[in-house]
């Protein structure tokens, strides 16, 4: 039982562990996501000036 029990405990520190991780992750990557729409929009304004 106490097997399951360890078990179990580890989960759940693994699941708390990742949450944190992913709140941290998330924000940077919606960062990278403005910036990379930002970058799109620039270059598209660059190619129709070429144009």
């Amino acid at each position: 039982m106490t097997r399951f029990e360890k078990t179990n405990e580890m989960l759940s520190n693994f699941n708390s562990l990742s949450s944190t991780r992913y709140q941290d992750i998330e924000a940077q990557f919606r960062k990278h996501i403005n910036l990379m729409n930002a970058s799109k929009k620039d270059l598209e304004q660059i190619f129709k000036r070429i144009r």
